[in-house]
């Protein structure tokens, strides 16, 4: 079976998540998270709204696109935060900067 992959592009006051698995692609809308203006608390809250929202069992490939995100300091807070609430399988995080830049060119 191949992996379930979670995407999520987040922002201080919302974030967008699309999870793929062998039924296809299911998106959420929800709040927010900024390592350098919130406390950890708020993503505690956020992931636990997408693992609802997104019905989520099995473990996932994460991709986290985000503020903060470009922080080793940051990473290890998210990673630590996420396997918290999810068995994750790998982990690729990068800044929203970045998220742009794939979008427009690909992984080139």
């Amino acid at each position: 079976m191949p992996g379930i992959k979670l995407i999520g592009d987040v922002g201080a006051t919302g974030s967008e998540w699309g999870l793929i698995d062998e039924l296809g692609v299911r998106r959420h809308r929800g709040g927010g998270y900024n390592p350098v203006s919130q406390d950890v608390q708020h993503l505690y809250a956020m992931i636990d709204e997408i693992v609802i929202g997104l019905s989520i069992s099995k473990p996932v490939e994460l991709v986290y696109y985000g503020a903060g995100a470009g922080n080793a300091h940051f990473v290890d807070q998210i990673r630590e935060a996420f396997m918290r609430r999810l068995e994750i399988v790998g982990l690729q995080a990068g800044s929203d900067l970045l998220a742009a830049a794939h979008a427009l060119c690909g992984h080139d």
